[in-house]
């Protein structure tokens, strides 16, 4: 269910079905277990169609910390002089669409709109610019810790993510949080919804074309408020009692006892795990 760069040699392409029919063999392993968990809608409908599998699958999407500190209003804190400040966050190029990000980016450049790309992940880039032309408006930012990401979402108005593969993104709910509005693949189009744009299609052209309407701070601010509202919607505490609920039922199931004692334990254990998560962001 990953997504991989095309090989360019004979050993990268037999270096891929190895690892890829191991990857199957370790997956189908796991779906012997006695609960399934996919973290989306589509991981669990990837399970379903590419293993056959027949069981249930619970689906529990990742959560999201609640952000006290909100970005500014965008409306206020820029000019239409100022450029539209755009960030990628990502640690594979080809899987997160980098390179549908900087062709999106220059082609909404040549159509005259004045923005500035943020890449945090990645320190360089194998993707290279025509001689002679401009690419000041690329910061690299190379890898960073999760704080410091928080804190540049913060200071950027959207996050761009043509990504080729996601689970249940992490970057998208973080920045849902901060109040960014997403310009997206399809992909992860179940969780920007309403609060951004989803592009369907690998057409750098119309990643560009979202990006020019998103040159709107009105229309960004109304985004943000719908995104921190979004975020709401992915809670670890949710998370919490939908996973203690999965292993109440298969510890029913399969200790025939379902010990009241044995469940609170469960439930507490994983209570404290969560809550020490959220502390630690």
């Amino acid at each position: 269910m990953e997504v991989f760069p095309p090989p360019r040699r004979v050993a990268g392409r037999l270096a891929r079905r190895v690892f890829v029919q191991a990857s199957q063999v370790l997956e189908r392993v796991a779906l012997s277990a006695c609960g399934t968990v996919a973290v989306s809608p589509s991981v669990a409908a990837d399970i379903q169609e590419r293993f056959g599998f027949e069981g249930s699958v619970q689906i529990i999407p990742n959560g999201v910390a609640p952000r006290l500190d909100l970005r500014p209003d965008s409306s206020e804190s820029t000019t239409v002089e100022d450029p539209l400040r755009v960030i990628w966050v990502g640690t594979t190029a080809y899987k997160k669409g980098l390179d549908l990000a900087i062709a999106a980016c220059q082609a909404a450049r040549a159509a005259g709109q004045n923005l500035h790309l943020t890449v945090v992940g990645l320190a360089t880039s194998r993707l290279t610019f025509s001689p002679g032309s401009d690419s000041t408006w690329v910061s690299w930012l190379g890898p960073l810790q999760p704080s410091e990401v928080d804190s540049l979402l913060g200071t950027h108005d959207v996050l761009l993510m043509p990504t080729r593969y996601e689970a249940c993104s992490m970057v998208v709910l973080e920045a849902l949080a901060a109040g960014l509005p997403v310009i997206g693949s399809g992909v992860i189009g179940w969780q920007v919804r309403e609060c951004g744009e989803v592009v369907v299609g690998e057409s750098a052209y119309a990643y560009a074309e979202a990006l020019g309407r998103m040159g709107d701070a009105e229309r960004r601010r109304k985004m943000g408020l719908l995104a921190v509202q979004r975020a709401r919607d992915f809670s670890w505490d949710a998370a919490v009692v939908k996973y203690v609920g999965l292993l109440n039922e298969m510890l029913e199931r399969y200790n025939g006892k379902g010990s009241s004692r044995g469940r609170r334990g469960v439930e507490s254990r994983m209570q404290r795990h969560w809550w020490m998560r959220r502390g630690s962001r």
